[in-house]
């Protein structure tokens, strides 16, 4: 009896599981595509984003100006290139389409939070500024009451 080894390409980038992103600054990205089979293989990189479940930009990524790119026979290969995203809050997802099998068969995915901007750290920083003043204006206030409030015996 043999047994049949299962030969699954694999996807990796140089990205981490989530960043804070301000939308239309490139992201500079490095992929390696793996193929473990002992034949060579044609495949393809899908860019998605995802935003409250919605695909809301797509794009095919191109590998030397072409759609589909191949590589090598238990080899991989290693592409780089910038991304430009319009959207934050958002999942940013990359897949590995087998041109062969017509199935994606890897992928990798970042989560792109809101960066937070100066204009809005100040505005924040100003509110919680205005609470913490009122609140002790308001505390002081409530004890000039408490002490000026006099018991007299009968």
């Amino acid at each position: 009896m043999t047994t049949q080894q299962l030969t699954i390409p694999s996807l990796s980038w140089n990205l981490p599981p989530g960043i804070d992103y301000t939308p239309g600054v490139p992201i500079t990205l490095q992929v390696i595509v793996y193929n473990p089979d002992t034949t060579p293989h044609y495949y393809r990189l899908d860019l998605q984003v995802i935003k409250s479940g919605a695909v809301i930009q797509e794009e095919t990524l191109t590998v030397n100006d072409e759609a589909e790119f191949m590589v090598g026979a238990s080899t991989s290969l290693a592409v780089s290139g910038e991304i430009t995203i319009v959207e934050t809050d958002a999942l940013l997802e990359l897949r590995l389409w087998d041109c062969a099998g017509e199935e994606y068969v890897a992928g990798v995915s970042m989560e792109l939070r809101h960066e937070m901007t100066w204009s809005e750290m100040l505005g924040w920083l100003g509110l919680i500024l205005f609470i913490g003043l009122t609140a002790l204006g308001t505390s002081d206030l409530v004890k000039g009451l408490i002490q000026r409030k006099e018991v007299k015996p009968l």
